[in-house]
């Protein structure tokens, strides 16, 4: 596993904005994570035209796949 690490600001402010201890967060599986979002997680396609300049590269690439186009497309390989 990667040792990355965030500042305890940082901690501290999601703990706020989720309501869940960070620490508890960070234990959290997949679908723990889904019924506490409420939705699954994912990067969103829609194209911001003042974002593209900054942010992810690979978003404004349109490179980004989720597992459902994915799915699609191995679906039509015969």
């Amino acid at each position: 596993m990667l040792n990355i690490s965030i500042s305890k600001d940082t901690q501290k402010n999601i703990s706020q904005v989720v309501g869940v201890d960070y620490s508890a967060i960070i234990d959290y599986d997949p679908l723990e994570e889904m019924s506490l979002i409420g939705r699954p997680v994912f990067f969103s396609k829609k194209r911001d035209l003042k974002k593209i300049g900054r942010g992810n590269p690979l978003l404004a690439r349109h490179k980004i796949r989720t597992m459902s186009d994915i799915d699609k497309k191995l679906s039509r390989i015969k």
